[in-house]
């Protein structure tokens, strides 16, 4: 109700504010009347493409005059105050531009021929746009249009699939929830994120960004590309643009869409009569006495006749809300141009409901230019606010997969209180089973659990200048600004008695606060010079500089023993809770960091034929000492326009265009904390002297340092071509790919007994290599009906080439299965970063024949101890026994080949949207398959697919009370991770360009988008996109299925008006 209060008002606020500068753009057009005896025109016209249909969006625009307007649906346009001898710019995209003389005419009429329109749209580059035909670097563009498509909460997730050699995987499915990114592979053991750029500002996060606001997203594949950004640009750069105005224009845009949320698949567990049935067999099978007697199992205890507790259906809510709205407008005159927007986003988590899990945003955003004196300066500015807030915590659904369904959600004895269960010293006939003391009711632990609230506000933006200095010399300074302020306050419920059948309380409450805080402040300054010699050689050249300083700050406490319980008086004054009893806690730190960079670049063409791009780059980061602080980050890359030979014209009808291209290039990366390379002194550490008990408080090293450390540095080479095809209609790009990133930035691997924490070091190597593929085709083109289709795959191969320990490993760490498990990843020379290590296996053993026959070189049998039933592990080193040293590489957790797949229809009003992307070639290690340890529950896949007699299956080991057959980590945990999942299906109809056909309303459109709809897949789990909980996650988490928050399937119904 309050966001409701809020939102309309600055809604309302905003649309006063777009209409009143809309009609402040119209007067001043109708007052720019040319001067002199040049006489002034309203020029009236109509639009159409070569087979007389009308084409809507058509930008028309006064050559030099930077004044111009689009054509409504009726292809027709109205441009008034025109020059009798101006110049008309007829341009779209997917089409020829074309020019026209007004000569004094009040009525023109124009035809526009498909071709290689996109050839001439330019792309954004770093610091500055190209022409695509002119670019030799591997670049991927992705329009606004496509972004806003998918109606998703983050661009990131819109992202999925569009890009090739673009890997985006969702983090988890909570609400606000981020995402892994890793552009050609990971080059690191660490976090993989790629440097994002917003309208020239660097920033470490883009979910605060509103779709509706993005123009376009470009992605810097290359080193080539990406070197001019040198620092953090290891891992590829994307760079995002937010919508401007256009002279002439102005247009006012309402999106709104709301939606449900519900599961998109559950996992079937054991109901009570079989999970009973299970445990018998389990301890039949171990040589024990059933824990449940026939008389147990005939009582049917449970009111569903031995169904038992669903408690996946009690964790998973549905029909959860989601919404948007975004109210925007857009405009502009000669002299100035403006955008701005207003956005409200809304998501409810699908576990608990929205009331235990919400995310929340607002967004404002508002961009102008000005010129200030003619063509010759020029000011602007890019400025958006966000306010986010994540109430909530990401609760795992893995606990209503392990917990037998015997157990009842409430008491027998009293309903009105949550069942909690003691466990039994021995077995025996235990009418609601035996209970873990690892797992505990889960929807009344869902409900005690922690409650969090986070709320960060955002600004970001930047305030420019640009002159023009003499002739084609421009000069232009940039402030930047990255604000970043974060709140988060904790709450932890005295929880209930979970070892006894009891409404006794355990613990105490505890309340938790923290804020921090984070201040980027930038300045960029830059000359460009453009020349033409002799007409045909042109070049392009940039020289620049930037300071990057951040600034920040963190504090933490909390405290135990709430007075007055509930969150909303989770405070820490409520907190009782004193220094000396050990229940209150602080914590808080600055930091700083400095960014000192210099920069050029030079482009060359020869007739649009010969293409060159240099560039060099030295940044100074104050993370380094000061004999290590600087870096050097140089590239070069070339292109061939093929199609522009004389030898090619007899081909021009088929292929039109033509380029290969290929770069060499090194960017860097930074990615450790600041002071690292010193030693670290933290002071208030308690140290007793003598033998009276009392602590003195001191300092004492924390870390130790490193003075040689050195930047991280990846070195690529690619090489690609691009063509069009069928008079332009099918775009194709290919790229080989070649990156090798050396001297990583990790923490030494040092005895614990050193009592501090291990210094950062330089060593370990892994180099990337794939190809990548794009395909595009633009068909039907009728009156009635057009369409496109897009296709993309990537492959890439993973490989270390130097690990910087004794052995040459780096070891995953432990306890993943269960506790004190040993590792089940590690990273190795020769093979892939984080790869699955553990034990092959050869099917079951039926009989025990075969076990007996299953002999070493020796002549003795290698599982002596097996039972039929049992795996049958592979003896790979032939020592005849199965141990450690038989281990090897069972699976890899990133995929060999990621790809994409759009299509859009349009029959007149209609349009339909589909977006599908998936992987191949990974393999995912499912944590909570391991059958009955603590008796827990088990999926019904692994109780219909287990061996329960001589070959009734080789696909699951029998279960026994032992659980021998799941202590050992073997290929059993592991299952494919291929699928191809429909992400997006959008249906909606226009009403303005077909029924309404007025010129006041350009869009009145409604539209239905389904989400996350299906995925074919061999994989039982809920979802194969697997989320990790974390966006730079640890490489060595790559695919572990931990039974994490589940994704959503979404319906959404969306209207979209413009006029």
């Amino acid at each position: 109700m309050v966001m409701h209060i809020v939102i309309t008002p600055l809604l309302m606020l905003l649309l006063l504010m777009i209409l009143a500068l809309k009609a402040k753009a119209t007067n001043k057009e109708h007052a720019a009347v040319p001067q002199g005896n040049i006489k002034a025109l309203t020029v009236h016209g109509t639009v159409m493409d070569k087979d007389g249909n009308a084409l809507a969006g058509v930008n028309v625009n006064i050559k030099g005059a930077g004044k111009g307007t689009v054509t409504d649906n009726m292809g027709q346009f109205t441009l008034p105050n025109v020059s009798e001898d101006a110049i008309l710019v007829f341009s779209f995209v997917g089409y020829q531009s074309q020019e026209t003389t007004v000569n004094g005419k009040t009525e023109i009429s124009m035809v526009l021929l498909r071709g290689s329109q996109t050839l001439e749209e330019v792309v954004v580059m770093g610091y500055g746009k190209q022409k695509k035909k002119l670019v030799t670097g591997a670049t991927v563009e992705i329009k606004g249009d496509d972004i806003q498509k998918r109606a998703a909460v983050s661009p990131l997730s819109a992202m999925q699939g569009q890009a090739p050699g673009v890997s985006i995987t969702s983090t988890g499915g909570q609400p606000g929830s981020g995402f892994r990114v890793n552009i050609r592979g990971a080059g690191t053991v660490g976090e993989t994120t790629p440097l994002y750029i917003v309208d020239g500002v660097q920033t470490s996060d883009i979910s605060y960004l509103s779709n509706n606001d993005i123009a376009s997203i470009d992605i810097l594949k290359d080193a080539a590309s990406a070197a001019i950004y040198g620092a953090r640009a290891a891992n590829g750069v994307i760079l995002i643009t937010t919508k401007t105005g256009s002279p002439g224009f102005s247009q006012i845009s309402f999106d709104s869409y709301y939606g449900i949320q519900n599961t998109s698949k559950k996992i079937k567990v054991l109901g009570g009569q079989e999970y009973m049935d299970m445990m018998n067999e389990m301890y039949t099978n171990s040589n024990l006495t059933p824990i449940y007697t026939n008389e147990t199992i005939n009582k049917k205890i449970l009111s569903d006749a031995g169904g038992g507790t669903n408690w996946m259906d009690l964790l998973l809510a549905k029909n959860v809300p989601m919404q948007n709205y975004n109210l925007s407008g857009q405009g502009g005159t000669e002299k100035s141009v403006y955008a701005m927007s207003l956005s409200y986003t809304q998501q409810g988590g699908i576990v608990g409901g929205a009331d235990l899990a919400n995310y929340k945003r607002i967004t404002f955003r508002i961009n102008t230019e000005h010129k200030l004196y003619k063509d010759i300066v020029k000011m602007g500015q890019h400025l958006s606010y966000s306010n986010a807030t994540t109430i909530g915590a990401s609760y795992p659904i893995v606990s209503a997969i392990r917990v037998p369904s015997i157990i009842p959600n409430l008491s027998p004895d009293d309903p009105s209180r949550f069942y909690y269960n003691n466990v039994p010293a021995s077995g025996g006939d235990n009418i609601y089973g035996l209970w873990s003391t690892e797992i505990t009711n889960p929807y009344a632990s869902m409900l005690n659990s922690s409650y969090n609230r986070n709320r960060v506000n955002k600004v970001i933006g930047d305030v420019y200048f640009d002159v023009k200095l003499i002739g084609n010399l421009h000069f232009k300074t940039t402030l930047t600004l990255d604000y970043s302020g974060g709140r988060s306050r904790s709450y932890q419920p005295v929880q209930p008695d979970l070892s006894a059948n009891s409404n006794a309380k355990t613990g105490v409450s505890q309340v938790t606060q923290s804020s921090s805080e984070s201040v980027s402040i930038g300045s960029e300054n830059i000359l460009t010079y453009t020349a033409t010699i002799n007409k045909d050689h042109k070049f392009d050249a940039l020289a620049g500089m930037s300071a990057l300083k951040t600034n920040t700050e963190y504090l933490s406490a909390s405290n135990k023993n709430l007075l007055y319980t509930g969150y909303d008086y989770a405070w820490l004054n409520n907190a009782t809770g004193t220094a000396s009893s050990g229940t209150m806690s602080m914590s808080g730190y600055p930091g700083e960091d400095a960014l000192l960079s210099y920069f050029g670049r030079v482009n060359y063409d020869y007739k649009g034929t010969y293409l060159a791009t240099v560039i060099l780059r030295s940044d100074g980061s104050s993370r380094f000492d000061k004999s290590h602080r600087r870096g050097y980050f140089p590239s070069f890359s070339a292109g061939w326009n093929i199609s522009n030979e004389s030898f090619m014209e007899p081909a021009s009808s088929w292929l039109p265009y033509l380029k290969v291209r290929g770069s060499w290039g090194q960017n860097g990366n930074m990615n450790i904390p600041p002071y690292y390379y010193l030693a670290l002194v933290g002071s208030n550490f308690p140290y007793s002297f003598g033998d009276d008990g009392n602590a003195a408080v001191g300092a004492a090293l924390t870390n130790l340092g490193n003075a040689s450390l050195h930047w991280e540095k990846a070195q690529s080479t690619n090489i690609g071509f691009d063509a069009r095809l069928l008079k332009g209609q099918l775009g194709f790009t290919f790229d080989w790919y070649h990156r090798e990133t050396k001297d990583w930035l990790v923490q030494a691997n040092i005895p614990s007994v050193y009592g501090v924490g291990a210094p950062y070091i330089n060593g370990g190597n892994v180099i990337n290599r794939g190809i990548e593929m794009a395909a595009t085709y633009s068909g039907g083109n009728t009156k009635s009906f057009s369409y496109n289709i897009s296709a993309n795959i990537a492959f890439n191969n993973n490989k270390v080439s130097a690990i910087p320990t004794q052995d040459g490993i780096l070891h995953g760490g432990g306890g993943t299965l269960y506790a004190n498990s040993v590792e089940v990843t590690r990273s190795q020379n020769g093979y892939p970063l984080g790869f699955f290590w553990g034990l092959t296996t050869d099917g079951i053993f039926q009989t025990a024949e075969e076990v007996q026959n299953y002999k070493g070189s020796g002549g003795n049998p290698i599982q002596p101890n097996a039972q039929p039933g049992d795996l049958r592990y592979v003896d790979r080193n032939g020592d005849g026994t199965i141990n450690a040293l038989d281990k090897s590489m069972i699976g890899d957790g990133h995929p060999d080949a990621i790809f994409g797949l759009t299509c859009s229809f349009a029959y007149k009003g209609f349009d339909l949207y589909i977006a599908t992307n998936g992987v191949a070639g990974n393999q995912i290690l499912q944590n909570y398959i391991d059958a009955n340890r603590n008796y827990w529950n088990i999926t019904q896949d692994l109780y219909d697919g287990r061996w329960h007699g001589a070959g009734t299956s080789n696909k699951y080991p029998r279960i026994d009370a032992q659980n021998s057959n799941w202590i050992n980590f073997s290929d059993v945990f592991l299952y494919k991770g291929d699928y191809i999942k429909i992400n997006n299906v959008t249906l909606g109809y226009d009403f303005a360009r077909h029924i309404l056909k007025t010129n006041k309303i350009s869009q009145l459109r409604v539209y239905i988008t389904g989400q996350n709809l299906y995925n074919f897949t061999s994989y039982n789990g809920m979802d194969p996109e697997i989320g990790t909980g974390s966006n730079g996650v640890d490489q060595s988490e790559i695919g572990r299925d931990s039974g994490m928050y589940p994704h959503a399937r979404t319906i959404l119904f969306g209207l979209s008006v413009k006029f």
